[in-house]
């Protein structure tokens, strides 16, 4: 099934995160020297955008959800933005998986029902708090 107009910028967003996701586990597989070094280069620029992304996301359609999806989309968003602050190589590699998994839940199965469940209300939040 093909994404939703109104979702599509942020599944772009999530494929931005995946691949930072892939580089990290890849950093990590060279040592934690190489990891810590790739997430300085990237941490202040991806928190940002995270942040923002998390921001849009709770502001576009969070008080759409229920159940188990809001509790899981509202516990990753928290233990994702407190991994973003790490400077600890098992941390940050935590944050990888976690980022990914996250993607993952978001794209499969959230995406999935609340454009089933709010396709119009969905496209007109997302309009207003978008960047």
């Amino acid at each position: 099934m093909k994404r939703s107009e109104a979702l599509t910028p942020l599944s772009h967003e999530h494929h931005h995160a995946l691949v930072i996701s892939k580089r990290l586990q890849d950093a990590g597989k060279k040592g934690p020297e190489v990891l810590i070094a790739y997430w300085q280069e990237v941490q202040a620029e991806l928190e940002l955008e995270l942040l923002q992304h998390f921001e849009e996301e709770e502001a576009g359609f969070g008080d759409l959800l229920t159940g188990e999806l809001q509790a899981q989309f509202l516990a990753d968003h928290k233990q994702l933005r407190t991994l973003l602050k790490t400077q600890n190589p098992e941390d940050i590699l935590q944050f990888a998986l976690q980022l990914k998994a996250h993607v993952r839940f978001e794209e499969r199965e959230m995406f999935t029902w609340l454009e089933s469940a709010y396709p119009e209300a969905l496209h007109e939040r997302l309009a207003r708090h978008s960047h």
